[in-house]
């Protein structure tokens, strides 16, 4: 239950900004002590053609048991860990050296300097098999309010794209799962 309690409050903590989440996690310093975090840092993404969000990512994890958190203009390097065709671990690491198990993520706003509000994930795949994952994320517009999203499987060996006609200011990647590729169910692009 604590544990449960971690996550709540971390992505209430990241998405809504709220005090009280805060309470309910261990201090900072402890929690990146044992995982890789990034540095606070302020980030500006467009709204629309005449607004702007600015706002700080606070200091925090990456990835928080088996979710990637990513804000606009990261590129992230995840070792992932598995066993029997299933996702055990995510690590983030600052340097490829297993290439044959790092999955990247990049999220973008490639027309900030023109005022474009589009947003676009990149993700790698480099296993054998595909899979799919599900993705919520937090509107520019609406900076107190958590959207889940459709994604589209990641095939193998290969990379996918996922773009936005909006601003986001966060993104969390979670429950990653290998499918079939002959599954056409599993393989299409939603929401699940």
């Amino acid at each position: 239950m604590y544990l449960v309690r971690i996550v709540i409050a971390w992505i209430s903590l990241l998405f809504s900004h709220t005090s009280h989440a805060v309470s309910a996690l261990p201090p900072i310093d402890k929690i990146c002590s044992e995982v890789n975090c990034r540095n606070e840092s302020t980030i500006t993404v467009v709204v629309d053609q005449k607004q702007y969000y600015k706002g700080t990512v606070p200091r925090s994890p990456y990835i928080h048991h088996k979710k990637i958190i990513i804000a606009p203009g990261e590129t992230l390097n995840i070792e992932a860990e598995v066993e029997n065709r299933k996702f055990i671990r995510l690590r983030h690491v600052n340097d490829v050296v297993s290439p044959e198990k790092t999955i990247t993520v990049s999220f973008k706003q490639p027309g900030n300097e023109k005022r474009d509000p589009g947003m676009l994930m990149h993700i790698s795949n480099p296993f054998d098999v595909p899979y799919r994952y599900r993705l919520v994320i937090v509107r520019a517009e609406k900076p107190d309010r958590i959207f889940p999203t459709s994604t589209c499987p990641v095939r193998s060996n290969m990379s996918s794209y996922e773009s936005w006609p909006y601003g986001i200011i966060r993104a969390v990647l979670f429950d990653f799962e290998f499918i079939e590729a002959t599954d056409k169910d599993k393989m299409g692009c939603k929401q699940w």
